[in-house]
This record gives structure tokens, C-alpha cells and sequence, in this order.
């Protein structure tokens, strides 16, 4: 074991430099002997003062930091009777009701170093000069601002004893009096953590806070509760739920030091202060084992403080005093009476501002601002995925979804941000919990299923960007499919060799190369970038078929890390869209090759990609004279669907129909069912090609009854087998559904072969002529 050696034997010049200025300064303040034998350095002595014709004096005691002179000194005034000696207690300290004397009685006169990396050297000399300078406006009983700091609250001048935590309704307009209720969140009676949760002004307003932390759901209490239900045991000194009252007051106050000077602070214009604060606590001076008062002022920014004082009303312990006539030992109990408000110890409950702004200060003003509007879907709640949303609600983000149908893992834990005790639980419901203990003002929701669950628009329903962190290529792969017909942009993470190379992927569809784009391009050997080739024993293990692989959860926090970082400074109108960072280098990669490096670039959709390239049809022309017999048909069928097939022709992008068929005889028709009739169609297909030289089956038409024109599961199964029949001489068949008779609308989806299926303008008009022609669209596809 090194031992800790004192400044004073390690700088003596120092030590002879602060000894000689205190003497020469200060000639009355001596070195105390008990701190000389520990080689610790405590001067005391006396300042005097001459003020009204008389001397006033305070003993001081000056007492040197181990760390000086990276510390200032302090200094302690000390009440008489007090011994000379380097060590006091609160009960030898001289109290003022002034700022700056703090909870342990030392005055606190300078600021601490910032972040220059230099500290404030404060000899004692100076230190004594200050105090000086403090107490004389003490003593005479003015605010000493001409020495303050720059900023002190009034909480700090008081023992604390608990906390309080205090929502938006705490910090905007209020009554000028009224009572409160908060209640102990924390089970730990003796460091309690009260949530104001109702506020009952004396006008009448009344605001409730109650559900301000999504984990702490004891409601406030009623109005039409009795005291005893309110306030709940009364032999526990720390009560469940604490009554108090506010007042508001013009300015800054000093601080006070016992109820009496509470008291006159709230009502200086009484006769009798206290006796009106002891009415004001009628009830709970008979019920409660403690009660509350919040001072709420302005501070020197003009900003709002509270102060909150705790005071516990036990009754003095009733004195034993002897009587004569009585035994040499008889005593008796002394039964006049003690209000236990009087008596009462003022402590304090520190206050903790929960309002969106003072709660994510620290993040810095840019992320105040640009944060808040950010939401997003999580597809994966995993060791990855946790320590994004974690890190996304505490930048500041509005709102988290999370979607992963697993259950945590022991094996999980080591990288998660759930803890052992939540093994055998959903990981999403557990982050969602996670963030919602750290991140309040961050709306969050936990999905437990499949990001590939398609009920309720599954992840695509909010319209959010999607940050995927799932570890399975054929899951991403289906994902990217689905996110590029959704029209969603999704974030790709993911952590590779071992954790020390991390990969963002932007995929905005018809603007970034998608998941499959990726592919082909690698497939031809192009956008050498992409490829990191995977570490040795990468994959540790495989559950349920998915591989496991080897990361630390140091590696994964910074990958997670510079993710989100890139999220939350990324500009809609930023080129790049794949990022790359490596802790180690990469061999073979031609910009990862040294430890700690980046990369960011950009690729295009690739023109032949079967997932996002551009639709081969984007409108269908449908003459009137054709529309007018497709509703003739649906309104002799109704109730039940009735179709056939589209005859036309396809130039560019845009398909014509010359002819509409009918069902035909054998046609099988319900009201959510229909069936055409093969040969009937067949036959008109030939009829119409000769009608029509170079015409050709394009598609197919039913009706809707309902007036849902959007294509059902079942007419989705039936264009994509059209599409890839060979005998059908189509790679992109066109389905156009009616909603007559029950609506007017029309809608017009192509299926493309091994692409998703796009949504068509369908314009009215004849096919010779399509400028300025009405136009019928409708939802996107389900």
C-alpha cells in the first residue's frame, strides 16, 4: 500500500508561502496542533468587525484541503464555545441565514474549475479576505451579491434527506398557494423519492402529474380520501405519500434555519407568522409523521426554483425532572405541551427538473432541437438492437417501436441491456421497459412479433424509418422486399468480424441500391467496398438454425455508438448512403486497412434489381366505351363479383386496353369470390386480336361490390402465378378492380415477374387520345 502524502510535506515552499501571507494578512489566526500531527494544515483565530458603535466578532476556523492547492480551502465559522480544534460538528458551527453556507456549515465562495484543465489556485489568504468581505454584509443584514457565483441553489444550503422529482405542471402557471401531494416511488424508506403528482392550487386549479414516469403507477390521491387513507401508516417516519403545501414568493430569499424563520418568510405581513403556518397544517400536524413546504421563486436567471423542505414532526421526547417531596429518585413527566411544527428539523428533498429541456441539457444544444421529432421502428431488440434504442432515447428521440418476437436468453445478457433476472421474458417489452425507466419524454411501444408481421401494416403502419439490426440475411432480405413496396426507408446494422467492424446501409426505395441491388453488384465484382470479409470462427454457435456470432458487448456499444451518431446528424439530403468503420483493420478492403478508420459512399439502384428497379408499366389508358361495360356488367351481377380479361397493347410504360371480355357462361361469381370462364375468354381473346391487329392479353378486370377496390390476398396469388405461366405470353399483367356498383373508384396494379407489385394510374380516355383525361387511383396495395 502507497501512503498518501500530505501537500504540506511534499511543497514546503508552498507551505511556508500560505503560512507567511495568513500571518502578515491575519496576525491573530495560529496552526492548530491537532492537524499538524497528521501534517494537514487548520488555522483558527477571530475577524472583527466595527459596525454600529460596537465590535462584533466571529471565530473562524480555516482549514486546508489534501489536495490543495487543487482544492480550495474552507473556512467554517464557529459558534461559541467551540472547540479549538480542526474537526467540528454541525452543532459548533455558527449558523447565518445567509447563501453560501452550505449544509455542512462551510462558506462556499468560489467556483470550482470548469474544463480548462487548469485549477483555481485560492490560498487561504484569500479565502479569509472573501469571507471577510461576506460576513460583514451578514452582520448587517444584507444580501452579500457583490461576491456571489454564478449560480448556487437554495437546496444546497440544507442536509438532504431524499429526493423529489417535478413534471412540466411544476414549472408553468400555478396558484399563488396551494397544496400538494407526492408519493414515494422508491421502496428504501430512509432515502425516499417523491413524484409530486397533484397539484391544488388555492383558486382552484388542479393538475395531476401522475402518469409523468411510465413506470411509476401509483395514482395520486383523491380528494374524496380521508387523511388516514392519505397519508397511510403513521408510525413510519418516511410516509408513502407526503402532504405539503406551496408558496410562491416575489424574490430570492436568504436562507432560514428553523420553522419560526420559515414561517416569516412565507407570511411577513402576519401579526403572528408561525400561528398562521400552524393553521395552514391544522390536519397534518394531528395525522402525518411529516409533512412538506415548497418555496417556489424566481432564480437569477428569472427561471422558476423550488425548494422543498421536509419536516418530520416528532414530539420532543417529554422532559423527566425531579420534584421535592418526592423519593431522591422521584421524578416526574413534564406534560406541558410541544408542537411538534416548531420543533420540526428543516431538511431537504433535492428538486430534479423532469421537463424535456433541462432533462437532456447535457446532450448539447443541437440534439435539443433536432431530436425530438425523430421517431423510429427497431426491427430487433437484441444485443445490437438494445444499445441503439438506448442510446436513440436518451439522444432525444419522441418515439421507439420495437419489433422482435424472441425471449431473453442467460446467454443474451452479457450484451443486453436487460439484466439476469428478466431471463424467459420478451426482448422487446424488456427494452421498451428499459427505456422508458431512463428516457421519459421518449414514446415507446414494444411489438412482440415478427418484423415481418404483415397484420396492422406491420412495421410500416407509422410511416417511420426502420432501423434493422437483425443478424439474419434472409430475414433482411424479405424485409428489404417488403420495405421497397411499403415505399419505407430502412436502416441496415450490422456488427461484422467479431464486432470491430460496424456497417450502416440506407435504403431509400427508388433513391439508394437496396439489399438486392447489393447483391448483384457484387455478383458482377463491382463496388469492391461493400464485401468485409467475415473473421475466423466468427459464428460461435447456432440457435434455432440462426448463427451466433462472436462480438463483445464493448465492440457492439461502439458500433451501436457511431451508428446512432450517424442517425441523429444525418441530413435528408445527404448523397452517401453506406457507412463504414472499423476498430481493427481489414485486410483486403481498400479503406479499412487501418484501426480506426471510416468510410462513407454511395450507390445507385441497380438497373436490372427485381426489387426496387423501375416498374415496366406505370398507367393503363382505359377507353370510356370499355369502363361504361365493365360497370354495366358489376351492376347486373351485384351482390356478387363478376371480371374477365384485358385485351390490349403495352407501349413503354404505359398499357392500353382496346377490350374487356365479359365472365362468360360457366363463370363461377359470389360476393367475395370469382372465377372466369376459361374457354368464353379464350375464344374472346382470338376475336379481339383479329378485331384488333397486334392486341393481346394484358390482364385482368373484376369488381369489388363493396367498393374496396384494393387488390385482396387472393387476387395478389392469382396475377403473380399469371405472371410467371408461360402460356400466358406476359411478364407484367395488369389487374384493374371496380367498386361499382358501390363506388366509383377503379384501381390498376401490375405484376411485375420477381418483383413486388406496383400501383398504375388508371386514366379514362380513348386510347388515341390521353392528355387531360380524368384519372382514378386508389390506395396501395395490402
Amino acid at each position: 500500500v502507497i501512503p498518501m502524502i500530505s501537500w504540506t510535506v511534499r511543497k514546503p515552499e508552498l507551505l511556508r508561502y500560505e503560512l507567511e501571507q495568513i500571518h502578515l494578512a491575519f496576525p491573530g489566526f495560529e496552526p492548530l496542533p491537532d492537524a499538524w500531527t497528521n501534517n494537514a494544515l487548520a488555522l483558527s483565530g477571530s475577524l472583527k468587525f466595527r459596525m454600529d458603535g460596537e465590535t462584533k466578532t466571529v471565530r473562524i476556523l480555516l482549514r486546508f484541503d489534501d489536495d490543495h492547492p487543487h482544492v480550495p480551502p474552507r473556512v467554517i465559522p464557529l459558534a461559541d464555545g467551540a472547540p479549538n480544534e480542526s474537526r467540528v460538528s454541525k452543532e459548533e458551527v455558527r449558523w447565518f441565514s445567509a447563501r453560501h453556507q452550505m449544509a455542512d456549515g462551510s462558506i462556499c465562495l468560489f467556483e470550482l474549475p470548469g474544463t480548462s484543465g487548469k485549477s483555481r489556485y485560492v490560498s487561504g489568504r484569500d479565502a479569509l479576505r472573501r469571507t471577510e468581505r461576506w460576513l460583514r454584509s451578514v452582520l448587517r443584514g444584507e444580501f452579500p451579491a457583490g461576491i456571489d457565483i454564478e449560480r448556487v441553489a437554495m437546496g444546497e444550503h440544507y442536509q438532504g434527506i431524499g429526493d423529489v422529482l417535478l413534471g412540466p405542471a411544476a414549472w408553468g402557471p400555478l396558484d399563488e398557494t396551494g397544496a400538494f401531494f407526492a408519493v414515494n416511488a422508491r421502496e428504501a424508506e430512509d432515502l425516499p423519492l417523491y413524484v409530486v403528482s397533484r397539484w391544488a392550487g388555492d383558486g382552484g386549479s388542479t393538475k395531476t402529474e401522475h402518469k409523468l414516469l411510465p413506470w411509476f403507477e401509483q395514482d395520486a390521491p383523491t380528494a374524496g380520501q380521508t387523511w388516514d387513507a392519505i397519508l397511510g401508516d403513521p408510525s413510519v417516519s418516511i410516509p408513502a405519500v407526503l402532504a405539503g403545501r406551496y408558496y410562491t414568493l416575489a424574490s430570492e430569499p436568504p436562507p432560514v434555519r428553523d420553522v419560526r424563520q420559515l414561517a416569516q418568510l412565507v407570511f411577513p405581513d402576519e401579526a403572528d407568522p408561525f400561528e398562521r403556518l400552524r393553521r395552514d397544517f391544522a390536519v397534518e400536524r394531528l395525522r402525518a409523521r411529516a409533512v412538506a413546504i415548497a418555496l417556489r421563486l424566481p432564480d437569477r436567471d428569472g427561471e422558476v426554483e423550488w425548494v422543498f423542505f421536509f419536516l418530520r414532526l416528532r414530539e420532543r421526547e417529554l422532559e423527566r425532572r425531579p420534584v421535592s417531596g418526592l423519593s431522591a429518585h422521584g421524578l416526574v413527566l413534564d406534560l406541558s405541551p410541544h408542537d411538534p411544527l416548531e420543533h420540526a428539523k428543516l431538511e431537504i428533498l433535492r428538486t430534479h427538473d423532469l421537463r424535456r429541456r433541462t432533462f437532456l441539457l447535457r446532450n448539447g444544444e443541437d440534439l435539443l432541437s433536432s431530436t425530438e421529432d425523430m421517431k423510429f421502428v427497431l426491427a430487433g431488440a437484441g444485443a445490437l438492437g438494445s444499445t441503439c434504442a438506448d442510446l436513440l432515447a436518451k439522444a432525444g428521440a419522441g418515439a421507439l417501436e420495437l419489433w422482435d418476437s424472441q425471449l431473453l436468453e442467460t446467454g443474451n445478457v452479457v450484451r443486453h441491456v436487460a439484466p439476469l433476472g428478466n431471463v424467459g421474458l420478451p426482448k422487446a417489452f424488456l427494452v421498451s421497459a428499459h427505456v422508458q425507466h431512463r428516457a421519459p419524454h421518449c414514446e415507446t411501444t414494444s411489438q412482440l412479433a415478427s418484423v415481418l408481421e404483415r397484420g396492422g401494416g406491420g412495421p410500416f403502419g407509422r410511416g417511420w424509418p426502420i432501423l434493422s439490426t437483425i443478424a439474419n440475411d434472409a430475414t433482411e432480405l424479405a424485409l428489404n422486399e417488403h420495405a421497397v413496396r411499403a415505399g419505407a426507408t430502412v436502416f441496415y446494422l450490422r456488427a461484422l468480424r467479431r464486432g470491430t467492424v460496424g456497417r450502416l446501409i440506407r435504403v431509400r426505395p427508388g433513391q439508394d441500391a437496396c439489399l438486392e441491388c447489393i447483391a448483384r453488384y457484387l455478383e458482377a465484382g463491382e463496388h469492391r467496398l461493400v464485401s468485409v470479409e467475415a473473421a475466423e470462427d466468427e459464428v460461435i454457435t447456432h440457435e434455432c438454425g440462426n448463427a451466433v456470432l462472436a462480438a463483445s458487448a464493448a465492440d457492439l456499444t461502439i458500433v451501436a455508438g457511431l451508428a446512432v451518431r450517424t442517425l441523429l446528424h444525418l441530413e435528408e439530403e445527404t448523397l452517401d448512403n453506406h457507412w463504414l468503420w472499423a476498430t481493427e483493420g481489414v485486410p483486403d478492403h481498400p479503406e479499412l486497412t487501418t484501426s480506426f478508420s471510416k468510410s462513407a459512399f454511395r450507390l445507385d439502384p441497380h438497373p436490372e434489381c427485381s426489387v426496387c428497379g423501375g416498374p415496366p408499366v406505370t398507367k393503363v389508358v382505359l377507353p370510356p366505351e370499355a369502363r361504361a361495360r365493365m360497370e354495366q356488367l358489376a351492376g347486373e351481377t351485384a351482390p356478387n363479383e363478376t371480371g374477365g380479361i384485358l385485351v390490349g397493347s403495352r407501349e413503354g410504360q404505359t398499357v392500353k386496353i382496346l377490350a374487356v371480355s365479359g365472365p362468360g357462361p360457366n363463370a363461377i361469381s359470389t360476393p367475395v369470390k370469382f372465377i372466369r370462364d376459361g374457354e368464353f375468354c379464350a375464344e374472346f381473346l382470338k376475336e379481339a386480336a383479329v378485331q384488333h391487329p397486334g392486341a393481346d392479353y394484358v390482364g385482368e378486370w373484376h369488381s369489388h361490390p363493396n367498393g374496396d377496390v384494393r387488390p385482396s390476398g387472393r387476387d395478389v396469388a392469382s396475377l403473380l402465378d399469371v405472371a410467371e405461366d408461360p402460356n400466358f405470353l406476359t411478364e407484367c399483367p395488369v389487374m384493374v378492380i371496380l367498386g361499382a356498383p358501390a363506388s366509383p373508384d377503379i384501381s390498376a396494379t401490375a405484376f411485375p415477374v420477381e418483383r413486388a407489385p406496383v400501383q398504375l394510374a388508371v386514366t379514362v380516355a380513348p386510347v388515341s387520345d390521353v392528355d387531360g383525361v380524368e384519372e382514378r387511383g386508389a390506395s396501395d396495395v395490402d
